[in-house]
């Protein structure tokens, strides 16, 4: 069976001034919403889900054309989507949705980190599962975090204004909301074998059942493969093959998206197709990705390249090469076409430029300065998001 891709994308909702809007009741309730876009924890956001595809190509196609009829619903309720991952400071008066799941949180992680939670959009990437590789499929997936929110990030801004890092979704989750809870939300070590990965979820599983004020509900919308912020999900049940569910991405503009889901893909179907073998470093800043051989950098270095990612993104010489190394790699294992979506990555690469970088940029350039933004220059970065977002869908191909 063919290797396929699937996307979950999470947008914000906003006016034509760039500030939230809390305008998902109304448009979940619009008829022509019905199976195209799904509710998320604020009132702010709405979500939009692929199709599996076995292409690149037919991803884009059919988020393309899944993206433009959600454009054509907003319209009519003068509201505007943008793939920023964090409110971004222009929020006024978001609402939360008492969800059966996400109602659980604060009894679970208490209220203060369960509103670090609030006003997060991602992107979530579901690729399924091979058969006779599972284990060093999930390495492989495991080794590229950084990567995924390195060529992804719009998160320069937290939702006071700050601006002095370059990703603040993933910092704000792992090492926020879920400082507590490192099993839930934070890089692991490498799982030994496919048991520790079931057994890891139903840990997680049963801490936060302990800890839930309303067991029974708990019970009923939670379960072991779905506990918790972790980096990566087994999804046994999802799919003819089961998938796995990478959780790290920002949700971004589609062309980033899309070079972000080609490596990906790339580099499993490299390593998958051509039966390399796969082995974990003890040595720290160790990595090798060729075709007799791949060496996956240890736990250490992960967390590592984690930190430069969050601080510096692309900037980091460490993040740059390591996602050069793995982007030759990848190309390997794509068909020319598909291999044309990795050009934003290229392109980055050359510029040291991820959409969180070219965000502060557009900043700095009309004249936003300092480490503070107030709620109206917020809101500027929130349109120009918007505006890599409709640019990226006039791109049909690269």
């Amino acid at each position: 069976m063919k290797l396929t891709t699937g996307l979950e994308l999470e947008f914000h909702l906003m006016d034509e001034n760039g500030f939230l809007m809390n305008a998902a009741p109304g448009i979940l309730n619009d008829n022509r919403s019905e199976g195209l876009l799904y509710d998320e924890a604020a009132n702010t956001q709405v979500e939009i889900n692929s199709d599996p595809a076995e292409s690149i190509a037919e991803l884009h196609e059919g988020l393309l054309q899944k993206i433009n009829l959600v454009e054509g619903i907003l319209s009519d309720h003068n509201v505007l989507a943008s793939p920023f991952a964090i409110e971004n400071g222009a929020g006024k008066g978001t609402q939360l949705k008492n969800t059966n799941r996400f109602g659980q949180y604060e009894s679970i992680i208490g209220e203060s980190k369960k509103d670090l939670l609030l006003g997060i959009s991602g992107t979530h990437l579901h690729q399924s599962q091979i058969h006779g590789k599972k284990l060093e499929q999930y390495w492989l997936l495991q080794s590229l975090d950084s990567l995924s929110y390195a060529t992804t990030s719009t998160s320069p801004i937290f939702r006071n204004g700050i601006n002095n890092i370059n990703n603040y979704r993933i910092l704000s989750t792992r090492h926020g909301a879920f400082k507590n809870f490192p099993l839930h939300g934070q890089l692991q070590d490498y799982p030994k074998n496919l048991e520790e990965i079931n057994v890891m979820n139903q840990a997680r599983y049963l801490d936060w059942l302990s800890k839930a004020e309303n067991k029974t509900n708990f019970e009923t919308h939670f379960a072991p493969d779905n506990t918790g912020y972790h980096p990566i999900r087994k999804r046994d049940h999802i799919g003819p093959t089961g998938t796995f569910e990478i959780r790290s991405f920002d949700i971004a503009p589609l062309n980033y998206l899309l070079a972000s889901a080609a490596l990906y893909k790339g580099a499993t179907k490299s390593m998958t197709e051509r039966d390399i073998p796969v082995e974990i470093t003890k040595k720290d800043l160790d990595y090798k990705f060729s075709k007799d051989k791949i060496v996956l950098p240890n736990i250490d270095t992960l967390r590592f390249f984690e930190s430069e990612a969050i601080k510096y993104g692309l900037k980091s010489k460490h993040v740059s090469d390591y996602l050069r190394a793995v982007l030759n790699f990848s190309e390997q294992g794509l068909s020319k076409e598909d291999a044309m979506y990795l050009t934003p990555i290229r392109e980055m690469l050359d510029t040291k430029l991820n959409p969180s970088s070219l965000i502060m940029q557009h900043m700095r350039d009309r004249g936003y300065q300092g480490h503070h933004f107030n709620p109206e220059q917020s809101a500027k970065a929130n349109l120009y998001v918007r505006n890599l977002h409709e640019n990226s869908l006039r791109e049909r191909i690269y």
